[in-house]
């Protein structure tokens, strides 16, 4: 058979397939000439396995011309089809009688088009349906000659890529062309290297990768950052992240211990590791975005052990054949991994089988730095309090008899007071010392600089005067002042052990709110086979979309999904709208991972998994709001990047001018110059405080994210929180932002046109006084299923049956309103559905005009539209008396027109939410001027308007999507506007405004041209948002007031400007102030949380 391949040269130990499917992605090759679909002759065959690994994006579509095509069996087509699927294709038609095939390809083409050769399906490229975009860099196409075989290709290609800088290589046989991808490659060395290997090149053409790809190619990577203190440290990190060659930019959250860095080519999470690294900060690569035009979820997660005797290379090679994986990172342990990958590809458990010969499953634990660095300060807090303990005891004096035995006149007590306070200076607080030191390598200070100087200085003196008093008898500085330095340096690292511990301890509680909705996702979940089958537990982090889960009540919903189970079952969805009301969901109904069953369980149908679902998507745009930094706290790390090198400049001073002072006797301080001046320099040094700076913002940021997202507010941005306050205009949607969002169809007004008997060209409308005589026969079944009894209809210059062309009506809006999601569409479907439950109309040709209407053609009738009143051209005094009577109602008219004939008008209202007024005059008290902008007709906007107390010269009526976003970039020219609507038609408005909030975005949590998410449908929850970012930038300021008059008055005392007043801080007290200032800080961010926990579904 045509393509057959040579199966009996194969041992079994070698097959890599059986029955033509793919396993670890392979397909039985000849053992001679190493191709799956090899027709060359036995015997002479030089070729060598071509190197077609899928890749996992796609590149674009395009068509093949194949000779003989329609003589095909359906065998050799089902081979056809898998040749297109092991090169990372797939076959989306076939058109037999041109000879032409059409193929999604995930790679290059050509490599397809060799691929049919050697498979005995000649093919040529004829065309790209999608222009495919190049991989990055430069781009080189090359014409090569000599090429004979499949061997060949492979061969060219090989050189190509071994050469330094090049990123891609595709070469094609029939055509003889080479296409390399580069960065920065001389064309000599691309044509040297086909020189080397026999082949004759010359280079046809050379561009630039185009901008698009560019900026497809932009990564954000996050990454976990421990050992950071204060604002000098993250700004000792962000330096070293943006020095990273390709790194645009670095957010680095102090509170979070994250990093998210945005960055290109040539830049890569291993450099930007090791950057962090090299200067004392321990760092680890999370996952990785690419950032396009479309939205991305970050990549799932798999953590696995590896098998025996596995590698990591093994790991890798394995993992590289399998579609969907996006990436490998190895953990410390070397022996675990997380395996990145795309759930829509490939499954959980897909993943672990294709990999169980290099690797298992390995139950997740979340790796929080905080918790590595609480437990490494724990563990060297408690390890100093006894040593601590001995050497204030020794020191103090509370065993004489210590100090009387000596060694070459030195007393027992202080060799005991030198090793013991050695080990606490140099083991318990090595945290300080390599921090510090790192930091100093590259030019950077920090806080531990701070502490490591002081206490070591102050270790070291004492020491070194001790042994110089016991060596020289020394008057001025005896054998007890030296104990007094060991003392301190000891004291002060346990005091410093505990206050970060204390402060660690409470930066953890500023992240209870994510941590309280990452617990929403149950450990396990109820698995089935198929409906019916036994239930199966599998972990969380197993699940795959596709599963059919089993739900009972007081079960948490594992993930995203549909009910598949005829019932009526209720779950709490407080998750989204941050009230606990139980929603209704029968079968059919999309439930939320999160959410818990009140009543009636049921089965459900996966639709997402890992990271793509509902919950991890609020998550991550929780983690990514606390990781960003607003202008005040970008301005406070700069300031801070100065402070450490200013305090050790106070700290020089200190000590120059009280030596000078002593030791000329201007001033007598009762004991040695010398001694008394580095007891002021280390005080200064160790009162200094910049961590309470660095705390200030971030922990209040985190706190107040938190506490929204509990409120079922998410802030995308830390930027928000500032602007609030300066905002003056505020332009609010009318439909689902001062309205329910839940219209319903209150009139209807049947007209002429659809009675009279039209022409025969375009087919007949009913009769007078019988619908049923004219219309479709679908259409009279519609009529005739009617049941509902209709009360609110008038009939205007016509006489017909109400019951059948209400039904009739409805038969049209269900065709011509079937594709379209705006809310007064959705109104419409629910009123036709509940008047003609017969078979819908056939539609086509449907388009949608924004702002304006729908329309769709439907065989016989022509085209039909459903539109806004101010599109209809031809009203008469009747009908426009009737419409308007409607919008002085707050009602919303459309027209439904066959051709050119009016058939029907319908009155849609919205009802006003019962916090809109409320909502508008605390905006108004606030200061803001209140506009309204809708795309409803002018009546029924100000309906609404007066009944919610918004100005009518501030309404904007029959506003298309265009003129919202207009409105609001003539009021950010000299203003700042909060923009409120539905996230959806209004998002160039949202994205153009200072804020930009989407409210009742329900699940829809990825609406990206907003800045603020309101996940319920209550307008209410706006002044919470609005009263938090208030508080927030409150407490913000308080902190800095804290922070700055802790240090101004605390400097100046270390430094001894209390002597004359008898005021004297010693370094254990301003090592104790300091570390108090810091958990003081945080402990007023935390009050944030505890003064603003609204209880659900209460009103503000």
């Amino acid at each position: 058979m045509l393509g057959q391949p040579l199966l009996h040269q194969l041992d079994d130990a070698e097959r890599g397939v059986h029955n033509g499917r793919v396993k670890s992605g392979r397909l039985v090759v000849c053992k001679q000439c190493g191709s799956p679909w090899c027709r060359c002759p036995q015997g002479g065959c030089h070729c060598r396995p071509l190197n077609l690994q899928p890749n996992s994006l796609p590149l674009g579509r395009f068509t093949f011309k194949l000779q003989n095509l329609h003589t095909l069996d359906h065998s050799e087509k089902h081979l056809l089809g898998e040749v297109v699927k092991f090169v990372g294709g797939r076959l989306i038609g076939l058109q037999e009688l041109l000879g032409m095939i059409e193929v999604e390809m995930t790679d290059a083409p050509e490599k397809l088009a060799s691929a049919l050769s050697c498979a005995g399906f000649p093919a040529t490229l004829q065309k790209e349906l999608v222009m495919r975009e190049a991989k990055g860099g430069a781009i080189a196409a090359i014409q090569v000659e000599g090429m004979t075989c499949s061997a060949c290709v492979a061969t060219v290609e090989n050189a190509l890529r071994g050469v330094k800088g090049v990123t891609d290589a595709s070469v094609n046989l029939l055509m003889k062309r080479a296409e390399v991808t580069h960065q920065g490659v001389p064309v000599e060395s691309l044509l040297d290297a086909i020189d080397c290997v026999g082949f004759d090149a010359e280079l046809l053409e050379a561009r630039e990768e185009s901008p698009r790809r560019q900026q497809e190619k932009l990564i954000v990577g996050s990454f976990s950052v421990d050992g950071m203190t204060c604002a000098s440290c993250v700004g000792a990190v962000e330096r070293a992240i943006t020095a990273v060659q390709g790194v645009e930019s670095a957010d680095v959250s102090l509170t979070a211990h994250r990093a998210e860095v945005r960055f290109r080519a040539p830049a890569q999470a291993a450099d930007i590791v090791s950057a962090v690294e090299d200067i004392g900060f321990e760092a680890e690569f999370r996952n990785e975005v690419q950032v396009s035009a479309e939205r991305s979820d970050r990549p799932s997660e798999l953590c696995v052990a590896l098998r025996g005797g596995a590698s990591e290379s093994e790991l890798r090679k394995a993992a590289s054949v399998v579609h969907g994986v996006q990436g490998i990172v190895m953990q410390k342990t070397e022996q675990h991994a997380r395996i990145l990958y795309n759930p829509s590809k490939v499954g959980a458990r897909v993943l672990l089988r294709e990999l169980q010969g290099v690797c298992e499953y390995n139950q997740h634990v979340a790796d929080d730095p905080s918790l590595h660095m609480l437990t490494k300060l724990r563990s060297r807090f408690f390890l100093s309090l006894a040593p601590t303990v001995l050497i204030v005891l020794l020191a103090e004096d509370f065993w004489p008899d210590a100090w009387d035995n000596t060694v070459d006149g030195i007393p027992f007590a202080f060799l005991y007071l030198i090793l013991l306070s050695g080990f606490v200076q140099f083991w318990c607080g090595h945290v300080f010392h390599s921090s510090a030191l790192s930091a100093l390598q590259h030019g950077a200070t920090t806080m531990n600089t701070l502490v490591s100087l002081s206490t070591t200085m102050s270790f070291l003196y004492g020491a070194a005067g001790g042994l110089y008093d016991a060596a020289f008898s020394s008057i001025s500085f005896d054998m007890h002042m030296a104990a007094m330095f060991c003392e301190t340096s000891s004291v002060l690292i346990s005091v410093l052990l505990g206050g970060r511990l204390l402060e660690i301890l409470a930066k953890t509680r500023t992240t209870s709110a994510v941590k309280q909705i990452s617990a929403k996702r149950p450990e396990y979940a109820r698995l089935l086979e198929e409906p019916g089958d036994t239930e199966t537990n599998v972990r969380y982090d197993l699940l795959q979309i596709g599963d059919l889960l089993r739900v009972l009540p007081g079960d948490v919903v594992p993930v995203d999904g549909e009910v598949l189970t005829d019932c009526i079952a209720f779950c709490d969805e407080s998750l989204l709208t941050g009230e606990s009301v139980p929603v209704k969901k029968v079968k059919g109904s999309q439930v939320v991972g999160g959410s818990a069953v009140v009543q009636t369980g049921f089965v459900m149908k996966a639709s997402s998994a890992g990271n793509s679902t509902t919950l991890a998507r609020i998550l991550q745009l929780v983690e990514d709001a606390q990781t960003r930094r607003p202008t005040v706290q970008r301005t406070v790390d700069l300031l801070a990047s100065y402070f450490t090198p200013l305090v050790l400049t106070i700290s020089l001073a200190t000590f120059v001018v009280w030596l000078l002072l002593t030791t000329s006797g201007a001033v007598d301080v009762g004991t040695s110059g010398i001694t008394f001046a580095i007891t002021r320099a280390v005080s200064v040094l160790v009162i200094a405080c910049p961590c309470s700076f660095g705390l200030a913002t971030p922990t209040a940021v985190m706190v107040a994210t938190g506490v929204a997202a509990q409120h079922g507010c998410l802030v995308k941005d830390a930027v928000v929180w500032e602007k609030v306050g300066r905002l003056t205009q505020a332009v609010l949607d009318k439909t689902g932002t001062l309205t329910k969002g839940e219209p319903e169809v209150v009139a209807v007004a049947l007209l002429p046109g659809g009675a009279n008997r039209p022409s025969q060209t375009t087919t007949c409308l009913p009769t007078t006084g019988s619908a049923s005589a004219s219309w479709p026969s679908d259409a009279t079944q519609a009529a005739a299923s009617a049941t509902r009894a209709v009360k609110q209809t008038d009939c205007l210059g016509i006489q017909v049956d109400k019951t059948e062309m209400v039904a009739v009506v409805g038969w049209l809006l269900r065709a011509v309103e079937a594709n379209s999601e705006h809310p007064l569409a959705k109104a419409l479907l629910r009123w036709a559905e509940s008047t003609s439950t017969g078979p819908a109309a056939a539609a086509r040709a449907a388009a949608h005009v924004p702002g304006q209407g729908v329309s769709c053609h439907i065989d016989p009738l022509g085209t039909v539209r459903c539109q806004s009143l101010a599109a209809w051209q031809e009203p008469d005094a009747q009908q426009w008396q009737w419409a308007e009577k409607q919008q002085e109602d707050g009602c919303v008219v459309v027209v439904l027109q066959v051709e050119d004939r009016a058939v029907a008008l319908l009155a849609i209202r919205d009802e006003v939410q019962e916090a809109a007024a409320e909502v508008v005059m605390g905006l108004q008290s606030r200061g803001l001027e209140v506009w309204m902008c809708t795309g409803d007709q002018p009546r029924t906007a100000h309906a609404v308007a007066r009944r919610v107390g918004i100005h009518k010269d501030r309404v904007l009526a029959a506003c298309l999507p265009d003129a919202k976003s207009k409105l609001v970039q003539d009021l950010s020219q000299t203003e700042e506007v909060l923009m409120v609507g539905d996230g959806l038609n209004d998002a160039a408005a949202l994205a153009g405004a200072s804020i930009g909030v989407a409210i009742g975005a329900g699940a829809h949590v990825s609406v990206e041209s907003a800045h603020v998410v309101l996940m319920g449908s209550r307008l209410s929850d706006l002044p919470i948002f609005l009263d938090l970012a208030a508080a927030t930038m409150r407490t913000i300021y308080r902190n800095f007031v804290w922070a700055l008059g802790f240090n101004l008055l605390g400097l100046p005392l270390a430094a001894g400007c209390g002597e004359a007043f008898g005021i004297s801080l010693p370094p254990v007290a301003c090592g104790a102030a300091m570390a108090c200032s810091s958990v003081l800080v945080v402990s007023s961010s935390l009050l944030l949380g505890l003064c603003h926990r609204v209880p659900r579904g209460q009103k503000p």
